[in-house]
């Protein structure tokens, strides 16, 4: 048994390392798990691949030593919701108190993947957000652009599960490389839930529920600084179950800086994030490799507005809904930057 084991570990240790490394191998895996049922014989089949091409895959690493590989980015495609969450982490709330919007633009947003294609070799996962996703204008045409791209190996949808999408969206979402993820929240918030899960389950839609955990990121003092040192704000990045958010052309560690940045709540930092839109390639792949491993002692400024990385952060009720005059969400929890 004990001698299994070293070989399991083994075979796997070598189908990490082609993971990692190999670009054509990585292909090939997504293309076996949007195209084959996930289960014991796709698992055998994979397992057969990665030894008997052993030498192909071996020989395309070495040709690709440093690939640029994102494991996964957001996309928030608007910041209008059917809920309104006291505590968001993507600061919808704040959009709501602000009595702002943010709409992703169709056109401006091809233009800015395509530039991002140029920079990065593969990116593993999408996750299309909102506020709620099936409610965003452009989510349609955002699919199929996204589907298309051989750069991209799972397209997920985050949604609330308080709509159900028309009849145009489910039939893209029939494509195996589309994945649905609802969070689970009560019938009293999200009343329409069982009617989208059969809608997703009649058309064959992969479909996973989620049980999401949420910890207080801003307490009670919402966006403002906490004039943290920089051994603190290394301690909370480096701590922090990070999401990389491309948005309005500029690629973030994480929403609260993306957004943060886009109301002007949080100032710019020149490596707080990578300009898709407007610096040049080379400059910009340099930069990328920071997302893929941050160097040690890195931060971005939104670190001093923000708790998630930090220790004692409280654990908190999901989804609790927010009164948009109370003193946690009003405009006089967040601080103005000047432009």
């Amino acid at each position: 048994m004990d001698s299994f084991k070293k070989k399991f570990r083994f075979v796997k240790s070598i189908y990490d390392y082609f993971f990692r490394r190999c670009l054509l191998f990585k292909r090939f895996v997504y293309f076996v798990n949007t195209h084959f049922p996930n289960n014991t014989i796709t698992k055998f089949f994979k397992f057969i691949i990665c030894i008997l091409f052993a030498p192909i895959w071996l020989v395309a690493a070495a040709f690709n030593k440093n690939p640029i590989i994102l494991r996964k980015i957001e996309i928030s495609i608007t910041s209008r919701c059917t809920l309104k969450c006291r505590d968001c982490s993507n600061l919808m709330q704040v959009y709501r108190s602000m009595d702002r919007t943010y709409e992703l633009e169709f056109d401006s947003f091809v233009s800015d993947m395509n530039k991002l294609f140029t920079l990065v070799d593969f990116i593993e996962t999408i996750d299309i957000i909102g506020g709620e996703a099936f409610i965003g204008g452009y989510l349609p045409n955002i699919l199929r652009m996204l589907i298309k791209s051989k750069k991209i190996g799972l397209v997920e949808i985050i949604t609330n599960g308080t709509v159900v999408p028309n009849d145009e969206i489910l039939r893209i979402i029939k494509n195996k490389k589309v994945h649905i993820h609802i969070s689970e929240y009560s019938r009293e918030l999200a009343p329409n839930s069982v009617e989208l899960k059969k809608a997703l389950a009649a058309n064959g839609v992969n479909t996973l529920i989620l049980h999401p955990v949420w910890y207080d990121r801003f307490g009670e003092e919402g966006l403002r600084p906490r004039n943290r040192s920089a051994s603190e704000l290394s301690e909370n990045f480096a701590n922090c179950l990070r999401c990389i958010e491309f948005m309005d052309g500029k690629l973030h560690f994480c929403p609260v800086s993306s957004h943060g940045m886009y109301l002007g709540l949080i100032p710019a930092g020149e490596n707080d994030y990578v300009d898709v839109r407007n610096a040049n390639d080379e400059s910009n792949r340099r930069k990328m490799m920071n997302f893929i491993k941050p160097p040690r002692g890195f931060y971005v400024r939104a670190c001093d507005h923000c708790d998630a990385g930090m220790p004692g952060k409280k654990r908190i009720p999901a989804a609790v809904q927010g009164n948009w005059a109370d003193g946690k969400n009003d405009s006089s929890s967040f601080t103005m930057i000047s432009p």
